[in-house]
């Protein structure tokens, strides 16, 4: 189990050699994320290819049971997409598109977060 708060950072402190407080390494964690979120609505354009994504959860047929039900159950792509929604706005990011605002996380700037490719350009 990784440790809370004090323990976290200074875990992170003895690993790398570079003194962090529990906030700073709450900051460079939420912008690793918010980062990595830039990077996926990069490369998935729409909420569409995204939920598309989301439906292999909903209509696969390698589904097992689950233990505890006792029956195999499908996700429903409605809750789905709920729960998605509303993980974008605990993020604050937009919950209908996913997108995080331009200076959520301080990454908008950062040399980093690679433009968007142009329409068929690998």
């Amino acid at each position: 189990m990784i440790p809370a708060g004090e323990g976290r950072a200074r875990l992170f402190s003895l690993t790398t050699g570079i003194e962090t407080t529990p906030a700073e390494l709450d900051a460079m964690a939420e912008r690793a994320i918010t980062l990595e979120r830039r990077e996926q609505v990069r490369d998935l354009s729409t909420r569409a290819d995204e939920e598309h994504m989301m439906c292999f959860f909903c209509e696969t047929d390698r589904w097992l049971a689950n233990p505890l039900l006792g029956e195999k159950r499908r996700a429903d792509p409605q809750h789905v997409a709920m729960l998605a929604r509303e993980f974008y706005s605990l993020w604050g990011w937009d919950p209908e598109t996913g997108r995080p605002p331009e200076e959520h996380g301080a990454v908008a700037s950062s040399p980093a977060v690679i433009p968007a490719r142009a329409e068929g350009e690998a």
